[in-house]
């Protein structure tokens, strides 16, 4: 937001017994050369005003957006879930396969148990 006499940037600042008030004031040419304040306000009744407007522009659609994020979020999220798990399959099936043939060698022939071992 810009002020609206030297069109500075505002500082926001809050005050209150929580520092949960708003005010905004133009203080940037006070900080950088000394010159006097030019404006200073009350930021409830405008962080107000503000937010009705973007509710009233954002509320519908917004509701719709996020449920269709999420549902698209769940959706990717199964798809992750089943590639891993179909990848975990088929680690078992090769640690499985390796077993199988580790023990299926005639202990005998070190060189091919050696291989398999490696494996």
């Amino acid at each position: 937001m810009g002020c609206r006499r030297c069109g500075r940037k505002l500082s926001a600042r809050y005050s209150g017994a929580k520092h949960n008030i708003p005010r905004y004031s133009c203080c940037r040419g006070q900080l950088d050369n000394g010159e006097p304040k030019c404006i200073a306000f009350g930021g409830l009744r405008v962080d107000d005003a503000i937010e009705e407007v973007l509710l009233h522009v954002v509320g519908p659609g917004a509701i719709e957006a996020a449920v269709e994020a999420h549902a698209q979020a769940a959706l990717q999220r199964d798809q992750v879930r089943e590639a891993l798990c179909r990848d975990l399959e088929a680690a078992r099936y090769v640690a499985d396969r390796a077993f199988r043939q580790y023990d299926a060698t005639d202990p005998a022939n070190r060189l091919v148990a050696a291989e398999l071992e490696a494996r």
